[in-house]
């Protein structure tokens, strides 16, 4: 996975996508996003005690690019009702708790559910501060207790210190991978709008791709003879 890509924001990709990223207050979710050198910005809720700050990055992948847009998600308990409001449309979701602290991880189950209120997303697990022992009694979350429930609830899990940018990579290719690697192949509107993955610019100007599409309308409404599939255009 390349680094960022510098094509401005008209549309100018192939597809775009959401993840949001979960956890309590002070795990650092927005130090691990800083690491991942996404664009900033900043978004008001119709809740206006609440601003959501998202970034942007770009991914250029077998010569296709992909907006990706990372959901900074509040983690005051007082806001975890309204997670679900804020995931609405997400593809996936990074789950983060702190492993010096063990009620961050004891609320990720809480999370998880908010966020699947809107139906199942891919998602991750991130241990973060492995590097942080200032409360002097080291880890509360044992590295193997977060692997078995991450295997128990369909999660990858990654370690990470977001303060040194230790595998802070692997979690956003983590996510980013599972993502690519779910959409239909061919790319159908439908089908890529249910797993919340929308078509940029670069997509639907596509000529095979915009033919491969009339074809299949052809098919579905009965016009289209035998070879009426959506042709290989990739």
């Amino acid at each position: 996975m390349a680094g960022p890509n510098p094509v401005v924001e008209d549309g100018g990709y192939h597809f775009s996508f959401k993840v949001a990223i979960c956890g309590d207050t002070g795990v650092g979710k927005t130090t691990l996003l800083e690491g991942e050198g996404a664009s900033s910005y900043a978004r008001t809720s119709g809740d206006t005690t609440v601003g959501i700050n998202f970034r942007v990055k770009f991914y250029e992948v077998d010569g296709q690019t992909y907006r990706v847009q990372f959901w900074d998600c509040p983690g005051a308990e007082r806001y975890m009702k309204l997670t679900s409001r804020y995931c609405a449309g997400a593809a996936g979701a990074i789950f983060v708790f702190d492993v010096n602290n063990r009620a961050t991880f004891d609320h990720i189950g809480d999370w998880i559910r908010q966020v699947e209120k809107n139906g199942p997303v891919l998602k991750v697990l991130v241990g973060n501060k492995v590097d942080d022992n200032s409360r002097g009694s080291g880890r509360e979350v044992t590295q193997q207790e977060a692997e078995a429930f991450a295997d128990k609830n369909g999660l990858d899990y990654f370690e990470t210190a977001a303060l040194t940018g230790l595998r802070v990579n692997h979690v956003f290719q983590g996510i980013f991978t599972q993502i690519v690697e779910s959409m239909p192949a061919p790319p159908e509107p439908s089908l890529l709008l249910k797993k919340g993955i929308k078509l940029g610019k670069k997509m639907l100007t596509n000529r095979k791709f915009r033919q491969s599409l009339f074809m299949a309308s052809q098919k579905a409404s009965g016009k289209g003879g035998s070879n009426s599939l959506f042709v290989d255009w990739l």
